[in-house]
């Protein structure tokens, strides 16, 4: 694990550069910050990274298949500098590459916790919320479906009958406006002692509209023993873009080398009839039910709102690989 803290800064997008006065192209400035230690390990491998995610940029667009960039060092050793020669990008074009280097790559497969083992932390957490803004407060049925947390978070009880709730065997273990996760987020870090060690909460990639808002779930991710995901993106072997036999909506295929095939299969075995989620640089993309063992170390991507443009962009990354570090993009 690389202690060091590195912030990565796209600080120069322009469209002209020039040595000569009839070079034009599109230029990007990185800069890194890190410790002396692991500086030139963090550099050499974000130029690995950035250069194969270039090379499938111009290859997957069209006539840029032949287009000449570079990505280098500068001379005070501090940057990364990526040309793309005789090359002006368009607005939707530029975006796509700020994705793709701001881009970590990460890939985690989780196992997941459901709703209705969770419900009386979820409780526990609104009363305890509740009391600290009135200390003579009084606890009772009411927390069920209101309070500081509650109010916000749409959480996944469904009423059985009158006056009777059931926690779902889901998952998502509520859902929210997007304007209001920050705030979520901040209740359940006061509250995280009243849940499980190895729990992590992570919230959908794109919202649904209800109501006209945009709203996300609230997915409840198991850690392993060792505090880590079940399988990373390090079991990929190769990705490719598909279309869904179902409703033909782009989805990404991903096949594991034989370690992660294995793990996979472990994996999808021990969790039948359980949800497995599938996260992208921290978002929940995708969190299926496992309806049987899979034995030949293949997983899809899909939901979110997935695009064709988007899960191009996805499969890119993940064949040139995860960036060391994550990397902030500044305009």
């Amino acid at each position: 694990m690389v202690a060091a803290i590195v912030v990565a800064s796209v600080i120069i997008l322009t469209q002209c550069f020039s040595n000569h006065e009839n070079d034009s192209g599109t230029s990007i400035m990185v800069e890194v910050s890190a410790t002396e230690n692991e500086f030139d390990k963090i550099m050499d491998r974000c130029c690995e990274v950035m250069e194969k995610r270039i090379q499938l940029f111009c290859e997957d667009e069209p006539g840029l298949d032949k287009a000449k960039f570079s990505i280098k060092r500068t001379n005070d050793n501090k940057r990364i500098r990526i040309d793309l020669k005789n090359v002006e990008l368009g607005h939707d074009q530029v975006a796509r590459v700020l994705n793709l280097l701001q881009s970590q790559g990460c890939l985690q497969f989780y196992e997941t916790y459901t709703f209705n083992e969770l419900s009386d932390c979820f409780y526990k957490a609104n009363v305890k919320l509740a009391e600290k803004d009135n200390p003579n407060l009084e606890a009772d049925f009411k927390f069920l479906y209101e309070g500081p947390l509650f109010d916000l978070l749409k959480h996944s009880f469904n009423q059985i009958a009158p006056g009777k709730y059931e926690a779902e065997r889901t998952a998502c273990v509520g859902k929210a406006k997007a304007i209001d996760t920050l705030a979520i987020n901040q209740m359940l870090i006061e509250t995280r002692d009243l849940f499980p060690h190895d729990l992590k909460l992570a919230w959908t990639v794109e919202p649904e509209i209800v109501d006209d808002s945009e709203v996300l779930g609230l997915i409840a991710l198991k850690l392993s023993p060792d505090n880590k995901c079940a399988l990373n993106g390090e079991a990929i072997s190769d990705a490719r873009l598909e279309y869904s036999s179902y409703n033909g909506e782009p989805e990404i295929l991903i096949m594991m080398n034989n370690e992660g095939a294995k793990s996979w299969q472990r994996i999808t075995g021990n969790n039948i009839g359980r949800q497995i989620a599938i996260v992208f640089d921290g978002y929940v993309y995708f969190y299926p039910v496992v309806t049987s063992e899979i034995p030949n170390g293949r997983a899809t991507i899909s939901g979110g709102n997935l695009t064709t443009e988007g899960a191009i962009n996805i499969v890119n990354i993940l064949k040139a690989g995860m960036l060391p570090v994550p990397v902030t993009v500044v305009e």
